[in-house]
């Protein structure tokens, strides 16, 4: 049916596109890497980029993506299985400043019979932007993500792909500190169409 064709390519944009946690307020004072910061020797082992940013940027940008972590590790059965419940409303407080965003993207899953499974691969990750001040710092994180494990049911059906849609493309995550090592996602972004830089 009609419907339901439309209803797929539905799930797989729901998918693939980013949900918007919502940014918190501008801050004229964020930018690239400050001039002024401290560059630290570059470990042996360390990517390039890590010799842009001081200690502290660093830790910040490793809490920041720890957090993107855990929420992907704790939001994943909510997707398998999208119920509208007051577990599900908790994980989207816990981490994201517009967590009704989320809510109500889930809501839509459960309301259309559409689950997710896998989670994407993460096959490089780095910070675009740290803005470290304590207890109130922000980072945008640029990734290259591999969706290839990634599926997406309607009615217990495999969807098919948004037409031009790669696995293999950029995702950038911002997110900001709301309290000392207490981070929240502000925004996720990827059109899953364009394939990552090489």
């Amino acid at each position: 049916m009609r419907f339901a064709k439309t209803a797929a390519t539905l799930a797989v944009l729901l998918s693939t596109l980013a949900a918007c946690g919502g940014d918190p307020p501008d801050d004229p004072q964020s930018a690239q890497p400050s001039s002024q910061s401290t560059t630290p020797s570059e470990s042996p082992t360390g990517p390039a980029w890590e010799a842009k940013y001081n200690e502290n940027e660093l830790q910040a940008y490793r809490g920041a993506l720890e957090t993107f972590e855990a929420y992907e590790t704790d939001s994943a059965p909510l997707w398998s299985n999208p119920k509208v419940t007051r577990e599900a409303e908790a994980v989207f407080k816990k981490y994201f400043y517009l967590w009704q965003v989320e809510y109500a993207r889930l809501k839509t899953y459960a309301e259309n019979e559409i689950t997710s499974t896998g989670k994407p691969a993460v096959l490089n990750s780095k910070p675009t932007r740290i803005k470290y001040s304590r207890g109130a710092s922000s980072v945008t994180i640029l990734q290259c993500i591999d969706t290839t494990d990634v599926r997406v049911f309607q009615h217990g059906e495999e969807a098919d792909r948004a037409p031009g849609a790669v696995d293999k493309h950029p995702r950038t995550i911002t997110l900001s500190e709301v309290a000392r090592s207490e981070w929240k996602i502000s925004a996720v972004k990827s059109d899953g169409k364009e394939p990552c830089a090489v």
